[in-house]
């Protein structure tokens, strides 16, 4: 009776053993040689996929169709601009600096799907897969630049920094009607959590931190403000000290006036310099400038202000040669003229938003 009983117990041991072990039919063991993905595991990858690129572009409206409820909490954090405010929408933002900042670390973000991570609950009802979703390393840039200027100068100095912040999540399904909708969408709220982002202090406009603006060099009279023959034209723009703490980047035209639009001579490309005392150019040509009325205007990389000064240019030689000449019929303008409009400066430490254009 007793080898009975040890025998009985045996077999159900190992009826027990089995049923932990297996795996329903549509699934391979780990021992099988077929490793092709289930129809259900390329579903739940495909959906963890969708989903994982909405957060990434800061899509709600699209993740939380692959949602099985409302993510409340996904909702209040994520750092979504809309293209126009529409009083209809679903929620509504005001667009400060720190949700500008938020949105383009949210920018930088990647994902990657473990596709050998995907697990099936009892039944086949519920499924899991892990995803990490990683951003640049936004701390890298507080440290080497605690003060701001402002989110767009945070930007550029985000858009160098090679290493990233990792977070890994198991989401969770449930299947529903031969779909699968995510169970633990609240969880993903902490794929926004940019933690001491509200604490940068943004200066703000780049030219507030002009003290003093002056045209100088070779030809420059100061009494008239105007240069007399000269094939030089030099301005200088003194930093203050707290401009100082701040890359600087920006870019500047030399433009004269003609009718009926102004003629652009030059355009620089983008400067950027770090921390300067002051900014000096001087732009240059072989031969002596023709009289006119001339500006030369400093375009900010962070924000849509400009500065610059107006001044007029005499050249006693050319007016020699040209006194019995109409000049409007004589006078050889170079560069490349459009019709771009100029917005001119107030005086020569004025300040005024720029065209859009001109950035």
């Amino acid at each position: 009776m007793k080898k009975k009983a040890v025998a009985l117990i045996l077999v159900f041991a190992n009826i027990l053993t089995l049923a932990s072990c297996g795996k329903p039919s549509s699934r391979p063991g780990p021992f099988d040689d077929d490793d092709e993905l289930s129809a259900s595991d390329e579903k739940i990858i495909d959906c963890a996929n969708k989903l994982s690129r909405a957060l990434a572009d800061c899509d709600y409206g699209k993740f939380k169709e692959y949602c099985l409820k409302e993510p409340e909490e996904v909702k209040d954090v994520i750092p979504y601009i809309p293209d126009k405010e529409d009083p209809d929408a679903d929620f509504h933002r005001k667009t400060d600096n720190t949700l500008l900042t938020k949105n383009m670390i949210a920018s930088s973000i990647k994902y990657e799907v473990d596709e050998d991570s995907v697990k099936e609950g009892f039944w086949g009802r519920k499924y899991s897969v892990d995803v990490t979703f990683s951003c640049k390393d936004y701390n890298k840039v507080l440290e080497q630049n605690p003060s701001l200027l402002s989110p767009a100068e945070f930007n550029t100095l985000l858009y160098e920094i090679k290493d990233t912040i990792d977070k890994t999540f198991t989401l969770e399904f449930s299947k529903q009607g031969g779909e699968f909708l995510l169970i633990n969408g609240d969880d993903l709220a902490e794929v926004y959590n940019f933690e001491g982002i509200e604490n940068i202090n943004y200066a703000g406009a780049l030219f507030d931190m002009v003290e003093d603006m002056y045209m100088t060099g070779d030809g420059w009279d100061p009494v008239t403000e105007s240069y007399y023959d000269t094939n030089s034209l030099e301005i200088v723009l003194k930093i203050s000290e707290e401009g100082r703490n701040y890359t600087w980047s920006y870019k500047y035209r030399v433009s004269i006036e003609t009718w009926p639009d102004w003629t652009h001579l030059y355009l620089s490309d983008v400067i950027v310099e770090e921390g300067p005392e002051e900014i000096r150019i001087k732009y240059t040509q072989e031969e002596n400038f023709e009289p006119g009325f001339y500006v030369i205007l400093f375009y900010s990389s962070y924000d849509s202000t400009i500065v610059g000064m107006e001044f007029d240019v005499f050249n006693s030689q050319f007016q020699e040669t040209t006194d019995t000449v109409d000049t409007a019929e004589n006078i050889d303008i170079t560069g490349i003229t459009d019709t771009e409009e100029i917005t001119e400066p107030d005086e020569s430490t004025g300040t005024t938003e720029a065209d859009p254009e001109e950035n």
